[in-house]
């Protein structure tokens, strides 16, 4: 009984690979250095898909070397030189074939990191929380690749000032995750199933000899200087030009007060390298809400990640606030996390023109991370401006929330939920709200209902310095989704995932009910790889709709049906097209359609082309 107990143990343990010691090791691509022979190889990878737990269709080896200031990760990708995909593409875009590695620093299972290279150089990298990854912020480490008469080789050095951790842990958590494009194939050494997709951090693998590695610290300064001129006719006499010399100065800062806190600092920020935000025309009633891109911002955005609803609804801080109405005149902020898993993040900003300060913001947030991705946490906002009249008191906006994610039953379900309050104060008036979230989801499985209960009242202020699209609202949500396959084949489908989802709305103030909607999915892969999709919407089921005369009064929901298809073809080709339909009506007799194509081509893989196109029409239908 004792042998059969070990043994079980044994096989429910991850695997476990030992690294070498990294001498004279150059990233250019070849594994040739005498080093990569010390080092133990992964093998035998197992597919995610198309067929899960196959034994992945082409060989993977990978090694691990530790050096003094870096992490270095080589893997031989064999395959037939003459079908790699090596697509040029943008940085954090996965195109062709790509491989990864997953490294949790902490090695305790809450969090890691992901490093990933393509064919053709590409990197991506991202901050993966609870199964849910952020490539928002960009590490600083290097990579190369070469196709080789075998298939090709990606070589990884990730500096360890790039990690958190703090020096105590005796093993790192690692997975390896290599992309074949033209087979859609997706393998990976530790393998995972479609119903434990959210337990993938904690069932990594064992890096072990981390114990001899010593945290660095990091320091990083950036400064920058401006100038211009500018020549135009002087208004004290006209026909003579006058002589315009302007300057500008600023820097940011980076310090590593230990391995797993980090300070940064900027003043008089330039963001001009920061990529723009694409255009968008919005004809609805909420905010349109863009990602944050600047660099100061990117730090520790995992810990600041404390939503109002499902994420969807709201956040307590939405970054993109500072420095919106008013230029930066300078901001710090402090992210860390303990040896006991307690996240925690400061951060203060004044903003102003010619450095004259007329807005100051302030966040906080604590997140205490438990076993099993379990978390309860609280966090906090607040704001002042200027006042346009000297003699009146400033604005001030206040919040504070407190937020939880338990799993239990067995670690299959997620208890989750917030509580936030706010208090908005300009001149006389007096604004006290509150929010209440409460979700009870099935995360693991192959059937995965959920529900949801949310109350808000119509004095929640939260946009002065996070975001929130709709108060006065009482939400009562419930859906499920199937997926019928399980990881194999079933029927005449490779895969098949259906969801059902109902939403049914009441206003909080006057509890006048908003109507009930409810909605219908399917999605299926067929076995040419080739996808279809359907979907059904039922919408303006009785009540009301508050926002649709943009608050001259309720009128009566009016009930409508709405309906889409669409299908795209094989995904592994290099040429691929897609087609839809969509349309609906309701009771009035009111009603729309639209059709859209599209074809995209890979000509090359540094030449690609895409078309689109579309028609519509219909005298209007409301859902």
């Amino acid at each position: 009984m004792a042998l059969l107990l070990v043994l079980a143990a044994l096989l429910a343990a991850p695997p476990s690979l030992r690294p070498g010691t990294a001498a004279g090791v150059t990233v250019d691509g070849a594994l040739d250095e005498p080093a990569w022979q010390t080092a133990e190889v992964a093998t035998d990878f197992t597919q995610f898909r198309p067929v899960e737990d196959a034994p992945a269709s082409v060989r993977t080896e990978v090694r691990v070397l530790l050096g003094p200031d870096a992490l270095y990760i080589g893997a031989t990708l064999y395959d037939d030189p003459a079908l790699i995909r090596t697509t040029l593409s943008r940085r954090d875009d996965r195109a062709g074939d790509a491989f990864t590695a997953i490294v949790d620093a902490y090695g305790d299972g809450r969090s890691a990191y992901e490093f990933a290279v393509t064919a053709a150089g590409v990197q991506f990298d991202a901050v993966n929380v609870r199964g849910n990854a952020d490539a928002s912020r960009d590490a600083v480490w290097s990579s190369a690749v070469r196709v080789t008469d075998d298939g090709w080789v990606a070589e990884l050095a990730v500096p360890y000032s790039q990690l958190r951790f703090t020096g105590d842990e005796t093993t790192w958590g690692v997975n390896f995750v290599r992309d074949v494009e033209r087979l859609d194939e997706r393998s990976l050494w530790v393998p995972i199933s479609s119903d434990e997709q959210n337990s993938l951090l904690e069932g990594l693998g064992r890096l072990g000899g981390v114990s001899r590695i010593e945290p660095q610290r990091v320091l990083q300064v950036l400064p920058y200087a401006l100038s211009g001129g500018r020549r135009s006719e002087s208004p004290a006499r006209p026909g003579e030009g006058d002589l315009g010399v302007e300057g500008n100065v600023g820097a940011d800062l980076k310090l590593g007060l230990a391995s797993n806190a980090i300070l940064d600092v900027t003043v008089n920020p330039d963001f001009g390298q920061v990529e723009a935000d694409p255009a968008q025309l919005n004809l609805g009633t909420f905010e349109v809400i863009f990602g944050e891109r600047r660099p100061f911002f990117l730090e520790g955005t995992d810990i600041f990640d404390l939503t109002v609803g499902t994420g969807r609804d709201g956040a307590l801080l939405y970054t993109r606030r500072i420095g919106a109405a008013s230029p930066i005149i300078g901001a710090a902020k402090l992210t860390g996390r303990t040896n006991g898993g307690l996240n925690l993040g400061a951060l203060g900003a004044l903003t102003g023109d010619a450095f004259e300060p007329d807005r100051g913001y302030v966040a906080g947030r604590l997140k205490q991370e438990l076993p099993g991705q379990s978390y309860v946490g609280a966090g906090f906002t607040g704001f002042t401006e200027r006042p346009a009249d000297p003699e009146a008191n400033a604005p001030v906006a206040l919040a504070a929330a407190g937020d939880w994610a338990l799993r239990v039953i067995n670690r299959t379900w997620q208890f989750e939920g917030e509580a936030a309050g706010t208090y908005r104060a300009e001149g006389d008036a007096r604004d006290l709200g509150g929010a209440v979230y409460i979700g009870f989801d099935k995360v693991e499985g192959f059937l995965t209902p959920g529900f949801g209960f949310r109350v808000y009242t119509d004095r929640f202020r939260l946009n002065d310095v996070g975001r929130f699209r709709e108060t006065d609202v009482v939400r009562l949500t419930g859906g499920t989704s199937y997926l019928w396959n399980q990881g194999r084949p079933v029927g005449p489908f490779r895969r098949l995932r259906t969801s059902a989802f109902g939403n049914q709305q009441w206003q909080l103030s006057d509890r006048a009910n908003r109507g009930l909607g409810v909605s219908l999915n399917g999605n299926v892969e067929l076995f040419d790889f080739s996808e279809v999709g359907v979907g059904l919407d039922v919408g303006g089921v009785g009540g009301f709709d508050v926002r649709e005369t943009r608050g001259l009064g309720p009128i009566r929901n009016v009930l409508s049906f709405g309906g889409g298809a669409e299908y795209e073809s094989d995904s592994r080709r290099r040429f691929r097209w897609a087609v839809g339909a969509e349309g609906g009506t309701d009771e009035l007799g009111g009603a729309e359609f639209g059709a859209r194509a599209g074809l995209s081509w890979v000509v090359s893989d540094r030449v690609g082309v895409e078309v689109d196109g579309g028609v519509g029409g219909g005298d209007g239908v409301r859902a």
